[in-house]
């Protein structure tokens, strides 16, 4: 059982040398490892070569948005299992290993989702993924899809996520999640086992704007998806009333939080059929299979 790793990098280095150290670390060694860069410079190419000769390293280039980067990955992989590690995450050694042990022992479910340590308000119990539980159960960097259903369901939607040319900033991964469920494919959620993922100290100002700004990725999302308005409307509450509730416990920071968020749910929801018909570039599966390699001008073999 072969693995690729498809990691879409921009403006990283020190974070990138430390998930290359992790995955040089890995128990499990039937890997590859497909770095698609973004950046405009070449400050990649010393990081690389220090694992050149020890890990299945290529290098591919793309434009911006960590979806396009993470399809121009697609076309170019050819394991069994398909994940996409952020370029600052970390794999500890037995990750793979665990992961290839799963999938081998459960052949009857397409898409494994783990734990990422950032999500530290997700469930701990292990349960099978649907469309109402998905939001809490699935995050990029976490998850595993069996080549089958990449096949199938083609690329990431280039319109979401960072780096998208649109307002929808995150939600990519949720929204792969439910394209795969809609093909009927199952996925399953295990937090027994877990990517580290750093959770980055931000000033409040930084996180009232990550907070609408994943909030507005989550309300297209949910509209893409047909959700039906009784879940729109949980999804919106949840955090106004946790807004609420931190406002007259005296914590208004907090609450201006989670009211950014609902706050981003709505607009999300609230955009015009024209504009999510405008934005809406998921890449099909017939696209991926057109090229099943990037062209020679984006291969770099560092």
């Amino acid at each position: 059982m072969k693995f690729s790793l498809v990691v879409s990098t921009l403006n990283r280095t020190t974070e990138l040398a430390s998930l290359l150290a992790s995955l040089d670390a890995q128990l499990f060694r039937d890997f590859e490892l497909i770095i698609v860069d973004q950046n405009s410079d070449d400050r990649l190419r010393p990081v690389i070569a220090r694992y050149q000769d020890r890990l299945p390293i290529r290098r591919l280039r793309s434009g911006p948005g960590v979806s396009r980067g993470r399809n121009v990955g697609i076309g170019a992989s050819c394991g069994e299992i398909i994940a996409f590690p952020d370029d600052d995450c970390l794999y500890q050694p037995d990750v793979l290993a665990r992961v290839a042990a799963w999938m081998e022992r459960h052949s009857h479910f397409d898409v494994l989702t783990v734990r990422g340590s950032s999500e530290s308000h997700w469930p701990t119990e292990a349960a099978r993924v649907t469309k109402y539980n998905v939001w809490k159960r699935g995050i990029e960097y976490a998850m595993f899809f069996r080549r089958g259903v990449v096949d199938r369901i083609g690329g990431f939607d280039e319109s979401i996520g960072p780096g998208a040319k649109s307002r929808w900033a995150a939600g990519e991964g949720t929204d792969y999640l439910l394209r795969a469920l809609a093909e009927k494919f199952q996925i399953y959620f295990e937090p027994a086992i877990v990517i580290d993922h750093p959770h980055p100290h931000r000033s409040w100002e930084a996180k009232y704007d990550r907070s609408y700004a994943y909030g507005l990725g989550k309300g297209h999302v949910l509209r893409r998806r047909g959700c039906p308005l009784w879940f729109i409307a949980y999804q919106f509450l949840r955090p106004a009333c946790h807004a609420t509730a931190r406002l007259i416990s005296g914590q208004p920071r907090r609450a201006r939080n989670y009211w950014a968020a609902a706050r981003g749910i709505c607009a999300g929801w609230m955009s015009t059929r024209a504009d999510a018909a405008r934005h809406a570039t998921a890449v099909s599966p017939r696209a991926i299979q057109r090229s099943p390699r990037p062209l020679a001008p984006q291969t770099d073999h560092a």
